[in-house]
């Protein structure tokens, strides 16, 4: 979104643009940063089903449920 410059267009129309960070913080679960794809950094929008990545990534229902309501 940043690089494409959508930001002034999206102001220009009277859009609201919300993006999400696919990765919580402060979550500290090992190994979360062993690898580009899987932890922190990886695009994946799902909810972890198997501890300790359950607590805290949870993407998935977050967009689905939390985020419209913060929006709204």
């Amino acid at each position: 979104m940043i690089k494409a410059g959508a930001q002034r267009l999206a102001a220009k129309s009277g859009i609201t643009l919300v993006t999400c960070d696919t990765s919580p913080r402060g979550a500290d679960v090992p190994g979360e940063a062993d690898a580009w794809d899987f932890g922190l950094g990886a695009g994946f929008y799902v909810d972890a089903t198997q501890a300790p990545w359950s607590s805290h990534y949870r993407m998935y229902s977050y967009v689905a449920t939390e985020l419209p309501d913060v929006i709204a």
